[in-house]
Order: structure tokens, then sequence, then C-alpha cells
């Protein structure tokens, strides 16, 4: 149910995805499924081909599987200030770890999201670090009265949670832990 979710929601990732690239920045989109990062890539190299005619402008992407020459290759060229990758596709399995991006854009898709707050930390932190320059645009493309929304908020609450536990004083703490 979720991967079909992922796909009916790709449109919408693409308009958003189109505005950002008419408008001369990057974007990355972070997806769960093989089908939907397949269908994505396909239609980013499309409109960045339609926006950018004649200037061999590409679409990297990142996901389980792949060669790792061609994964380092397409990272190594998204990463440089004049490449010609205009955007790029994360596998959210594939790209949660090892890989970083710091100040390369700032506009992230997340088309379908995993909904363990630390893979949804560790996909958003591929782009935001503490030695960041700018902000990140992060945003949820969520499919309303679906699980998919349901999924949503259990993400927010766990992220809420976890922050909270995460700036307890050191009385709460010892509290919690006396019972």
């Amino acid at each position: 149910i979720r991967e079909k979710i992922a796909f009916a929601k790709i449109d919408n990732t693409m308009n958003l995805a189109e505005k950002i690239l008419r408008s001369g920045k990057k974007v990355a989109v972070f997806t769960g499924h093989i089908k939907s990062l397949s269908e994505i890539y396909r239609k980013l190299s499309l409109l960045t081909e339609e926006i950018y005619p004649g200037k061999n402008m590409k679409v990297a992407r990142i996901f389980g599987g792949q060669d790792r020459k061609m994964r380092q290759s397409e990272i190594q060229e998204f990463k440089k200030k004049d490449s010609n990758y205009m955007a790029i596709v994360i596998s959210i399995d594939a790209g949660g770890t090892g890989i970083d991006f710091p100040n390369i854009l700032s506009d992230v898709i997340i088309n379908d999201f995993d909904w363990s707050p630390s893979d949804d930390d560790q996909s958003l932190g591929r782009f935001y670090r503490i030695n960041s320059l700018n902000e990140v645009n992060v945003t949820y493309m969520i499919a309303q009265n679906t699980i998919d929304r349901r999924f949503y908020d259990l993400l927010k609450q766990k992220k809420e949670i976890a922050e909270r536990i995460q700036t307890l004083s050191d009385e709460e703490k010892n509290s919690i832990k006396s019972g």
C-alpha cells in the first residue's frame, strides 16, 4: 500500500521539483521504493532536458545494489559547484549513511518517508550539517486521507518525543530513573 501511495504522489513531487529547477536551483528527492525512484528519475531527466535544452544537465541517483564506482562518480559530480547535475534521487535505504552534501542545495523533497525518526534524520542529514551555511527547505509529500497521513503523524510524534528526551534536565532524568 505504501509503495502505491509513494507512486501516486510522484506528480505532486514533480510539480514542486519543477518550480525549484526553473528557479535555477538544484533539488534532491528521497523515496523508499525502487519503482518510485525509477519513475522520479525518469521524469526529472525529461524535465531537466526541457528546462535546460542542449545544456546536458543531468540527474544523479543513489540506490541499493548500484555499482560502487558509478555511485561514487555521481556523488562527486553532484557535489561539484559547476556540476551539470541539477537533481538527485536517493533511495532512503541506500542514502542513509556515508554520504553528505552540505551546502550543495537548499531544497529537499521527501516523496515518501521512513517512519523511523532516526532513518528520517539520517536522510535529512545528508544535506544539512552543523557546518551548513544555509537552511535547507524540506517538503514532505503527504497523501491526505490515506494511511500516509497517519504514518507522517506518527513520525512527527516520535520525533517530538525524541527531542523532549534529549532536552531533559539532569534532575528530570534522575527523576525518571528513580521511578
